[in-house]
């Protein structure tokens, strides 16, 4: 079954919820830690300073239909 991802979001601005799902996504389905295909940077910790100064959230819920 294939999954989609619905992003129903009552804030504008969606930039950090796109950055989390994506790299959910891509440590799920690789199954590698995106840290080891790229910068080993904190990035956890720089979506949820985004999430903190206002450019948006990082909670989503993965729905399958």
């Amino acid at each position: 079954m294939k999954e989609f991802i619905f992003l129903s979001i009552p804030e504008c601005l969606v930039t950090v919820v796109i950055d989390a799902v994506s790299i959910d996504l891509f440590e799920k389905y690789s199954g590698k830690k995106i840290s080891e295909v790229a910068f080993d940077l904190p990035y956890r910790h720089q979506l949820e300073y985004a999430k903190e100064i206002g450019f948006g959230n990082v909670e989503y819920e993965i729905v399958k239909v």
